[in-house]
């Protein structure tokens, strides 16, 4: 354990019985060269401090060279190009930045995509993702931008700032997560601290209604074929608790 997952082990310990809205989450988000965590690499990190009571603390970003050239394909999503990086620092130096104020959590919208390139340490994740999935089965798509546009939301402090970047999507993610919150704890007054919301995170739930696929989302599952639910077994690289629980409940497993 290096000196920043040791403190922050310390920290996110000693903070578990504050009240949610006090605890102070640290918003992650990566452009990267593609979507493979063995053989791409990240160009740019940013992170949000933020919290329910207080809203944004501190939000920063920076660019990283990733030591290999960024793919056309990549380019046409962030924007970033070979010579945009060429100067930047290391991964490491980017992360070094973003713990630079303790925090109790990281946050990130598919948190399994984001913290295949970073570990996350010992500090818990939480994934916008999987409670937006919760929160809202009947939407048609839960994907970062789809939720901003269906809940109308405002994030002032990424105005100016260019789209699809790295920045700017966590501060996106930062104004999700305090709705989410709120209305879980709306929904759910016994989830008081830090603690009992980890609680209910980590415990699976059954999904309403398929949340992925262009021919299945949004379907009840005693719609969705058997034969798809096992290619979604076998092909899925990385599935979050919620997604593989339901899956193998309606497939009798």
């Amino acid at each position: 354990m290096n000196k920043h997952s040791e403190a922050a082990d310390t920290f996110w310990r000693s903070h578990l019985d504050l009240p949610l809205e006090e605890v102070c989450f640290c918003v992650f988000d990566t452009e990267t060269t593609g979507f493979s965590p063995e053989v791409d690499r990240v160009v740019e990190a940013a992170g949000v401090h933020v919290s329910l009571k207080q809203g944004v603390l501190r939000h920063v970003s920076q660019l990283v060279n990733p030591q290999r050239p960024i793919p056309e394909d990549a380019t046409a999503t962030h924007g970033l190009r070979d010579e945009d990086v060429a100067q930047a620092g290391t991964l490491e130096a980017a992360m070094d930045l973003i713990r630079q104020r303790p925090f109790d959590a990281w946050v990130a919208h598919n948190a399994v995509f984001d913290f295949g390139f970073v570990s996350p340490g010992d500090t818990p994740v939480v994934c916008t993702l999987v409670l937006a999935r919760r929160l809202w089965p009947e939407l048609p798509e839960h994907k970062n931008q789809s939720l901003r546009a269906h809940w109308n939301l405002e994030v002032p402090e990424a105005e100016g700032l260019p789209a699809h970047r790295a920045e700017p999507d966590a501060l996106v993610t930062s104004a999700l997560l305090r709705l989410e919150l709120k209305v879980l704890l709306e929904r759910q007054p016994e989830i008081r601290t830090f603690r009992h919301f980890l609680d209910w995170l980590h415990t699976p739930q059954l999904l309403a209604v398929c949340p992925v696929g262009k021919r299945h989302r949004g379907k009840p599952w005693s719609e969705v074929p058997e034969s798809y639910l096992t290619w979604m077994l076998e092909n899925y690289e990385s599935m979050d608790p919620d997604l593989d629980l339901t899956i193998n409940h309606y497939l009798g497993r």
